[in-house]
């Protein structure tokens, strides 16, 4: 059993959300997308997240257990980032009511750098981009970090007011031995409804080859204290066929120096 592509593009690239001073922003675990580069020496999160999502063909759940994400500061416009994600799977076959063997094991590990192209207080909208380079899992039963892996993101943030902000979120990715690209796009609106509450709303797109998903999503982020993340989001996506239900959660810790 392969973890669907959608389930693995909506956590390993997780959309952004607003505006970077607010801190409500780095969404939680590897998700985080925001156009800033870490003004720290140094960040370490490690995030424990779900997902789960139902269609009329299978229920599939996906945890990472955990993944890691740490950068380190490189001046006023670069950081160094390094990804690590631990994944279990599960599948539930709605037609035999079958449950497929788990998988488990390594699903990627990448290393690179955010550039940030063009810093708040200019007349275009704040902008970065990130750059990574490693290795992911092949899709046999037991992940195994054997595929070279090149990705992607820019990134942009235009705040409409205080509160309000609209950000796009757009990444690639391709692998050397099979020669394949995929890419996904994410538009957020965001609202900070209190100094460490916001809550969101989003289109998306990704596509594969000749396969292609769209969806929306509702969530709600939450930093009640400077170490801890929380987030919540719900959504449906659509590949032409039949519809999925999406919903995923998230908890990390956060270390800054």
């Amino acid at each position: 059993m392969r973890v669907p592509l959608p389930i693995l593009l909506l956590f390993i690239c997780g959309p952004v959300m607003a505006k970077a001073d607010g801190g409500l922003t780095d969404r939680v675990g590897l998700g985080e997308a925001s156009p800033q580069v870490l003004h720290h020496q140094w960040s370490l999160e490690a995030g424990l997240n779900l997902c789960l999502s139902r269609s009329s063909r299978s229920n599939n759940a996906t945890y990472g257990l955990p993944s890691l994400l740490m950068r380190g500061g490189l001046g006023s416009f670069a950081e160094f980032r390094m990804a690590l994600e631990y994944l279990v799977a599960t599948q539930l076959d709605n037609y035999s009511h079958e449950r497929g063997a788990p998988q488990h094991g390594l699903n990627f590990l990448s290393f690179g750098t955010k550039l940030a192209l063009v810093n708040e207080g200019k007349a275009l909208p704040q902008t970065g981009l990130i750059i990574m380079f490693g290795l992911e899992d092949t899709g046999s039963r037991h992940y195994e970090l054997s595929e070279s892996l090149f990705s992607f993101r820019l990134l942009s943030d235009k705040p409409l007011d205080e509160k309000i902000t609209l950000s796009l979120n757009s990444g690639l990715s391709g692998t050397a031995a099979k020669g394949s690209w995929q890419g996904d796009n994410t538009l957020t609106f965001g609202y900070q409804a209190t100094e460490k509450t916001e809550g969101f709303a989003e289109a998306w797109n990704l596509w594969y080859g000749d396969y292609q998903q769209m969806g929306v999503n509702l969530g709600i982020f939450i930093r009640p204290v400077a170490c801890l993340k929380m987030e919540l989001t719900g959504g449906v996506g659509y590949d032409g066929t039949q519809p999925q239900l999406f919903l995923n959660g998230g908890i990390a810790l956060v270390s800054e120096q």
